[in-house]
């Protein structure tokens, strides 16, 4: 998956708290049912990071990360779920880095400066880190590859310009008044969306991947940034028209517009994953900066999509745990075990009574060592902890 390119699926990342510094990832995990995006979310990492600008790894187990870290940017990698993050070296460079995955590659790319030429640059490294090498040897920012991995777009001096990954001549696509950023590859690659900034007014426009005469899509008086392709014709974008940052969908053939997903805090920066499961996003709405992950699949609309923690003892635990947690009402729910590839592994019925619940657990199904994710669904009610299994 490339950053802000939305190939037809139902995952997809977003930042929340604000459009240009967001707090902590959200995950959704599911379809899309009707207009806009249903489910209900849980934690997927715990560090003191701001994340924000962030791409899935094709094999959607993944997700690259531009971080915050003690006044610094860096590049993190996430596993999805289980929220593991490893840091990827990048020999003390600084700068934006914006970055992206790259298709059918192991290797990612980001911008950042030039310490010896000046000048931001687009760099590539693996993505378990190592060497950085400079990707372009001119000025070049906020990467995005093609879906096919042919072809990589980017913006510089106000315009959107492509380069063949091969390397060659790039070629400006863009041109006119206003500066032109977040450029996002159609899923067949035969379409750029991106957003022309003229002051305060930042709107959405379309033009062919190989230049012409572009379209404007949105026009509204404010923000509309970060376009998302969730099909051929429907992108995601992120704006302040509705009074909060909230994510909407247009179809670029009628330009209608439909609020997509409306959350308590602030969401900006969509991206869909690889094979429509998963929505992530950024918010800080345990207190933190940290990633979160909402099911999809329930068809439940929550205004709020935050887990509570559950406490599980013992931790680590071996042939059986206890998970205590308070519900306000009572329900049937389901406990979940997921491995850190996101498979579910195991799965059971319990009676949740509205209160205080000590419920035990017998783990001789789960006949696998290491660190699972664990999840208790109610009713308007969800909870969430990692557990460690040791089976000796």
């Amino acid at each position: 998956m490339i950053q802000n390119a939305c190939p037809n699926n139902h995952r997809i990342l977003f930042n929340s708290i604000s459009p240009f510094l967001c707090s902590a990832i959200f995950l959704i995990v599911g379809v899309f049912a009707g207009n806009d995006a249903k489910g209900q979310g849980f934690q997927l990492t715990s560090n003191n990071q701001d994340e924000y600008q962030f791409s899935w790894y094709p094999n959607g187990e993944f997700i690259l990360a531009t971080s915050l870290v003690n006044g610094g940017i860096e590049l993190w990698n996430y596993t999805v779920p289980g929220g593991a993050g490893e840091r990827i070296s990048c020999q003390n460079l600084q700068g934006d880095f914006y970055s992206t995955t790259i298709p059918f590659s192991d290797s990612v790319l980001f911008d950042a400066y030039d310490p010896v030429n000046g000048g931001p640059r687009i760099w590539i490294v693996h993505h378990q880190g190592g060497a950085c090498r400079k990707f372009l040897n001119y000025p070049a920012t906020m990467p995005a590859v093609s879906p096919d991995g042919q072809w990589l777009a980017y913006g510089w001096n106000d315009e959107i310009y492509v380069v063949p990954m091969a390397g060659g001549n790039p070629v400006q696509i863009t041109s006119g008044l206003g500066q032109k950023i977040h450029p996002a590859w159609s899923p067949d690659g035969s379409k750029l969306a991106y957003v022309t900034e003229s002051g305060q007014n930042f709107d959405l426009w379309l033009i062919s991947s190989m230049g012409g005469t572009a379209t404007q899509l949105t026009i509204y008086p404010g923000y509309d940034d970060h376009p998302c392709w969730i099909s051929e014709s429907e992108i995601l974008f992120d704006t302040d028209r509705g009074g909060n940052w909230d994510i909407y969908k247009i179809n670029i053939n009628t330009q209608a517009i439909t609020l997509f997903l409306d959350e308590p805090d602030r969401v900006c920066f969509p991206a869909l994953s690889p094979n429509g499961e998963k929505l992530a996003y950024v918010s800080s709405m345990s207190g933190k900066s940290e990633i979160w992950i909402r099911d999809l699949t329930t068809g439940i609309t929550r205004s709020s999509g935050a887990y509570q923690r559950l406490q599980l003892f013992p931790n680590p635990a071996a042939d059986s745990m206890i998970m205590r947690f308070t519900a306000t009402q009572a329900a049937n729910g389901t406990m979940m075990i997921f491995d850190n590839r996101g498979m579910l592994i195991f799965e059971t019925t319990i009676r949740i009574v509205q209160g205080k619940n000590a419920i035990k657990i017998s783990l001789e199904k789960v006949k696998l060592s290491g660190t699972f994710l664990v999840t208790v669904k109610g009713i308007n009610q969800d909870w969430i902890e990692k557990l460690v299994i040791v089976n000796e």
